[in-house]
């Protein structure tokens, strides 16, 4: 704002963003990636992360994204895995044709100092 680029969209990488509760107000209208875990948790997420913090305290949710690597890892891959993908706590997984594992994060934006979902991006044919 202060260079007169306030229309400018902001992006950043996940270390903006806290894992719980913050004050992010001045984060407003910034775009990031992160986890499912992080962004747009699920029934499970929510019930790991409520024992995390009963078991350990709050400062457990600062390595809350281990926690999610974690739990991916111990997910049995339905079949075989190549060709397809998982809904991972982490993002989509999927394999490459050498085995490797790969993901796809989802996007935020910072809206009134929350994480708000954003929707999927699908490719352009041809781009």
């Amino acid at each position: 704002k202060f260079f007169g680029a306030a229309d400018l969209p902001t992006y950043s990488t996940s270390a903006i963003w806290e894992d719980g509760p913050g004050d992010a107000d001045d984060l407003n209208g910034v775009v990031f990636h992160d986890s499912p875990w992080v962004i747009d948790p699920d029934g499970r997420a929510l019930a790991i992360k409520a024992g995390l913090v009963r078991h350990w305290g709050r400062s457990a949710l600062g390595v809350s994204r281990l926690y999610a690597l974690g739990y991916d890892a111990c997910q049995p891959a339905p079949g075989p895995f190549s060709g397809g993908e998982l809904a991972g706590a982490t993002g989509m997984l999927y394999a490459d044709t050498a085995g490797r594992i790969h993901r796809r994060l989802p996007f935020a934006e910072v809206r009134g100092g929350r994480a708000v979902p954003l929707p999927a991006v699908t490719t352009m044919g041809g781009l």
